[in-house]
């Protein structure tokens, strides 16, 4: 009798160790399961900071990509206006030092290299003139030397007036530029013709100088808005000092200024040595 007491007791006092283990386990097994459910909380944050990181590094490696991209053009648009200007007074060296100079081929050879140094995807193939006083009317201009017009451009007189492009820059001296003929505002001094086959959407004028007086204009047009920027304006101006020493003893060999030979020369040396100090800036 008292065995099977013993072992009935016995018995509960395992069962009871089993309940007691299991709930033990349990506890255990719950607390694990909070651990496991904020562990996989955290791999899910880090996977989201992980994808964030990755995407930063993305953008960061397009940027980059761009930003090198864009410094290479950059350089090469620099090299491709220096290579230019190069050869635009190596020409006019060669003419000066011709006992017969060909003034016309001159012009048309360093308004070839301008064109090529302004070309870009908006501008297509610019067209370029010359401008100087008209001497049988001195209130207008009339090309002196053009590229990528046709012949009858030839005709075509401006007036030296604030409200033209060419005429502003002859009579102030000073560089125009409108990126958007059609955009009406207050300092316009173009309007482009709706109505031509080849519209000027952009324009720039710089003056050609003989020391402080303006003989010419250089002019660029596009056909396209936005087709140059205010570094193409610069450009243009370097190519202004290195035309302007031909320019001046051409002029002179043709009666229409008033100066020496010694006098033009040594403004156009000035000039020239001035736009390529400041970069082509005369603002």
């Amino acid at each position: 009798m008292a065995l099977i007491i013993f072992l009935i007791l016995k018995i509960k006092w395992i069962k009871n160790l089993i309940r007691m283990s299991w709930q033990r386990i349990w506890y255990l097994l719950r607390g694990k399961k909070k651990e496991i459910e904020e562990l996989k909380h955290q791999i899910k944050a880090s996977r989201k900071e992980l994808d964030q990181t990755k995407q930063k590094v993305h953008e960061w490696i397009k940027q980059s990509t761009k930003f090198e991209s864009t410094l290479n053009q950059a350089i090469y648009i620099q090299q491709k206006v220096f290579s230019g200007v190069y050869l635009a007074a190596y020409e006019v060296s060669n003419t000066f030092g011709s006992s017969d100079p060909d003034y016309e081929s001159a012009y048309q050879f360093i308004l070839n290299i301008i064109q090529d140094t302004m070309k870009n995807e908006r501008s297509g193939s610019p067209r370029l003139n010359i401008f100087v006083r008209d001497p049988e009317d001195p209130d207008q201009l009339k090309p002196h030397a053009m590229e990528g017009h046709r012949t009858r451009a030839w005709k075509n007189r401006i007036q030296i007036k604030n409200n033209e492009a060419a005429g502003y820059t002859f009579l102030n001296g000073e560089s125009y530029f409108d990126y958007d003929t059609t955009r009406d505002f207050p300092e316009s001094r173009f309007k482009s013709n709706p109505h031509s086959n080849r519209p000027i959407l952009s324009i720039i004028c710089v003056p050609i100088k003989c020391g402080d007086d303006t003989i010419g204009v250089l002019s660029v047009t596009g056909e396209q808005k936005y087709s140059f920027t205010e570094d193409d304006k610069s450009y243009l101006e370097l190519f202004s000092g290195i035309i302007a020493p031909m320019l001046i003893v051409d002029l002179k060999r043709e009666g229409n200024i008033d100066v020496s030979i010694r006098e033009a020369l040594h403004a156009a040396n000035e000039t020239a040595a001035g736009d390529v100090s400041t970069g082509g800036n005369h603002d």
